[in-house]
């Protein structure tokens, strides 16, 4: 696998609460570590040596000295007109707060997903220091054929960090076949890094299948710009020139073959476009 077809996303403020007095000011992805470097620059190498070009850094709240350090990825060689290193700040599509989880990170940051052309993406924390090289991981995922890959360490149960999943029984194949969550254990047991890979879509799709259970019996209104967004709406209305032309189900919409249909169709053509 190449690494130009995986697109990296670095969550920066995760498990600040292990460090809270350092992350007080700071994202724990600007932590100082040996007085030169920042605690990103980790994952942010090991991603670049493997060959991504393209990487988005979902920040949180406290990320002034992140920009400082990373400022256009020109350290990295990632300052360019074609892929490169993005920053995402903390506010969601058609929301100006701050996310509160990882769904809700990856959520407000949907149309990133959505306008990159990469195959896989590649999600890790900051809170890693180690140097790993990420193209073994992309040759294994492909070859084994599962939906997600996820990097384990074995060692002593991490006692500062909450949501730690833990591989309770692995197949000789490496199989995750039990997981546990923050397993209380003074043991040596086998632990995810928060370090893993998938196809874009399947992530596109579980974050809309996670969020349509959050809101069950809710209303909500989404504005959206492609279809697989409202895909599975109970009603969709479609605006022209200000006033409603069209509205009911996504199947109701494609029987009448009008403005739904065509805007279906253009967005199917434009997802093979590519610039020369």
């Amino acid at each position: 696998m190449n690494g130009k077809s995986v697109l990296g996303m670095l969550f920066a403020n995760i498990h600040e609460e292990a460090l809270d007095t350092l992350t007080a000011m700071r994202t724990m992805g600007s932590v100082p570590f040996c007085s030169r470097f920042r605690l990103i620059d980790f994952p942010l190498s090991n991603l670049v040596e493997s060959g991504v070009t393209k990487i988005g850094v979902v920040t949180n709240s406290n990320f002034r000295s992140l920009m400082d350090h990373i400022g256009t990825g020109k350290p990295w060689d990632l300052s360019r007109k074609s892929d490169g290193l993005f920053l995402l700040p903390p506010f969601s599509a058609g929301s100006a707060n701050m996310w509160g989880n990882r769904i809700d990170a990856i959520y407000g940051n949907i149309n990133f997903l959505h306008q990159s052309h990469q195959t896989y993406v590649l999600m890790a924390d900051c809170n890693n220091v180690m140097n790993i090289n990420y193209s073994s991981l992309f040759d294994a995922h492909e070859k084994s054929g599962a939906d997600i890959t996820i990097v384990g360490v074995k060692g002593k149960m991490p006692k500062n960090i909450g949501s730690v999943l833990c591989f309770d029984k692995v197949e000789a194949d490496g199989r995750i076949m039990e997981m546990s969550l923050d397993r209380d254990s003074d043991e040596e047991v086998f632990y995810s890094c928060n370090i893993m890979i998938m196809k874009k879509y399947l992530l596109e799709t579980l974050i809309q299948t996670a969020l349509s259970k959050l809101i069950k019996n809710k209303t909500v209104i989404v504005i959206a710009h492609r279809m697989r967004t409202v895909a599975g709406a109970d009603k969709i209305v479609v605006l022209s020139d200000g006033v409603v032309a069209e509205e009911g189900t996504a199947e109701s919409l494609k029987k009448l073959n009008g403005i739904f249909v065509h805007m279906m169709n253009l967005q199917s053509e434009s997802s093979n476009w590519k610039l020369n």
